[in-house]
């Protein structure tokens, strides 16, 4: 399967984006390009790793 990973700088308090970005799962019920995302390895979904 492949994998694409993507990075960016976010010019805001860190506090405010983990507010926003922590549920995993919950990425496709506000980012407009994002259909579906799934945790894997039956982590938490505020899991980092």
């Amino acid at each position: 399967m492949a994998k694409v990973t993507v990075s960016s700088v976010i010019d805001a308090p860190v506090e405010k984006v983990w507010a926003r970005i922590r549920d995993f799962n919950g990425l496709p019920s506000w980012h407009p390009r994002m259909v579906e995302s799934h945790i894997e390895d039956g982590k938490d979904t505020g899991a980092i790793g």
